[in-house]
């Protein structure tokens, strides 16, 4: 199709001027890959071109995924034909957008000091040099590379006068203090610096640059006396310093991390649009998907930069959840709200071309903190032993016991007390609130006299006070497998998280699963429907002509 949109767009922003010339490049133009074309145009001495002036020979590409115009050279039969002492900022449009921002110009000067150092030098060009000129017997075209060298020279002092050299430090001085979860730390770095990373993760700052060799960055830091450690790498990787600066946090707000932030709830198969849902335009049940967070310390938590990278991927905003807070990552703000009201907490919103939707068969989902250290990361999958009822039948999944659970093993995650799931609320009944509900204070009392403790009767739903029978433990067969396989189910209440249940084998009634590789395993749970979930274990012997004797065991995680 003959589109010239994004031609039209991008000769737009080349017609702005000041910081709106400056903002609409960014957005219309891949500004740094401009910024390499020109360089190696540069020292090539490539006259009658787009980088000399001449306003022509250029290819523009606009990539499909963000619009951006790409500069591609074209046309450099004029190679060398510049002095090799000429300038290096020849085009109108270079030096318009070095002097635009001073990222942009020390970007420029470091392209030139990256290919100088790697390829535009006679060490490596001579090589080259020699091989091609066995093609071209009439031209020897190691006659160049004196022009290189002198160029290289005379390049080399060029990049000092524009952006003198500085050695790679932290300017900040030790003993900053900040009231909030980060600090914004500065320092100093040449362009031979193309990275500033923290020492503790190798995760790359986001650095605002003041001039052409001053730079800044916002650091998340730990309440109380903490040290900021941070390396500088090359373009090529490799190490050009290390830095370090004393901080001090007086904040009571620490950044989401390991052990304050977990992923608490997952809906990925929503239920299809109601009448009013399809009325209101969402025709799609995937708008409805939502990712639940939860803080599960004693601290206010930051949500600051942190956010998801794998499975969808979301920044999350300038949120701070207080102790047991809850807030959502949502598909679409709108629909979301549509169905859950407003007053749930957003912490960002996923969806784009590179992050749609999450996958209704299972993928990985990694959480990451702003420095790059992982808070959760867990493959779920719509298959057994993951709760079936949350692959399109409303449910959502639920991680029990967030805050020590492992959510990499498909038994820490139940199906959500009620269809539609619970977005910002924790649908758990605590044993402690259970208990105190009905006078008691011991788990292993029977006040009724029913043969059941109060534990079990939590579990199950059961009540202390003998109106309610419970429903024993089943056995079934699987004989969906080579061979049938006694299977010994349970049904418990949607909820009751603070007990673990587990299956034991043995063979005599007395040595419970000797050896533990006999133990039975745990092959998911599905919902009833009505708040409750069966939950499924598998003997891993075949039924057969001895006996085998299953039982459950019930014990609360950390005791």
């Amino acid at each position: 199709a003959d589109d010239y949109s994004g031609l039209i767009g991008m000769l737009e922003a080349l017609g702005l001027s000041g910081t709106a010339f400056r903002d609409t490049m960014d957005q219309r133009v891949d500004v740094d890959q401009w910024l390499r074309a020109f360089a190696v145009q540069a020292l090539f001495g490539v006259g009658d071109s787009y980088s000399s002036g001449s306003q022509h020979n250029l290819l523009l590409y606009f990539r499909p995924d963000d619009g951006k115009a790409m500069y591609f050279p074209w046309d450099m039969d004029f190679a060398f034909s510049s002095g090799a002492t000429a300038g290096v900022t020849d085009s109108g449009e270079l030096t318009r957008m070095l002097s635009a921002s001073p990222a942009w110009e020390r970007a420029y000067y470091a392209h030139l000091h990256d290919i100088i150092s790697t390829t535009f030098n006679a060490g490596y060009m001579t090589a080259w040099a020699q091989h091609y000129s066995l093609f071209l017997p009439v031209e020897d075209l190691s006659g160049y590379i004196n022009y290189i060298s002198t160029r290289r020279a005379h390049v080399l002092g060029l990049i000092n006068n524009a952006v003198p050299v500085v050695p790679f430090n932290i300017t900040t001085a030790n003993g900053a203090t900040t009231s909030q979860s980060t600090i914004t730390i500065q320092g100093t770095a040449w362009v031979d610096t193309a990275e500033i990373r923290l020492a503790q993760t190798g995760t790359p700052l986001t650095l605002t640059w003041l001039t052409d060799n001053t730079w800044q960055a916002v650091v998340p830091v730990p309440a109380g006396n903490s040290s900021v450690a941070l390396n500088a790498y090359g373009p090529e990787g490799n190490l050009i310093g290390s830095r370090s600066v004393q901080v001090v946090s007086t904040s009571i707000t620490v950044p989401a991390a390991p052990g304050n932030l977990a992923v608490s709830e997952v809906m990925y198969h929503p239920a299809p649009p109601s009448a009013a849902e399809l009325a209101a335009g969402f025709t799609d049940d995937e708008a409805f998907e939502y990712v639940e967070l939860v803080n599960t310390s004693s601290n206010h938590v930051a949500l600051g930069s942190a956010g998801f990278t794998a499975g969808i991927v979301a920044s999350f905003n300038a949120l701070t959840l207080p102790p047991g807070g809850r807030a959502v990552v949502v598909k679409n703000v709108a629909a979301f709200q549509t169905r859950y009201g407003s007053s749930i907490p957003i912490a960002g919103e996923y969806g784009s071309s590179s992050s749609p939707s999450l996958s209704n068969s299972g993928e990985t989902i990694q959480l990451n903190s702003a420095i790059g250290v992982s808070i959760a990361a867990f493959t779920y999958s719509d298959l057994a032993p993951w709760p079936q009822g949350a692959d399109g039948a409303g449910y959502s999944m639920v991680l029990m016991r967030p805050a020590s659970a492992d959510p990499a093993l498909p038994s820490q995650w139940r199906h959500s007390s009620a269809p539609g799931g619970t977005p910002g609320l924790d649908d758990a009944l605590s044993l402690a609130t259970w208990l105190t509900q009905h006078g008691l204070v011991d788990g292993l009392s029977d006040g009724d006299a029913d043969g059941e403790n109060a534990l079990t009767e939590y579990l199950t739903g059961g009540e202390p006070d003998g109106t309610s029978a419970l429903a024993p433990p089943v056995l079934v067969f699987d004989n969906t497998i080579n061979g049938v396989f006694p299977m010994i189910t349970l049904r418990v209440r949607s909820g009751a998280d603070d007990v673990q249940v587990t299956a034991e084998y043995s063979p005599t009634l007395t040595n419970w699963n000797n050896p533990s590789t006999n133990s039975p395993v745990f092959t998911g749970r599905t919902a009833a429907g009505d708040g409750f979930e069966t939950l499924h274990f598998r003997s891993v012997i075949p039924a057969g002509p001895g006996p085998q004797f299953l039982r459950l065991r019930l014990t609360l995680p950390g005791l």
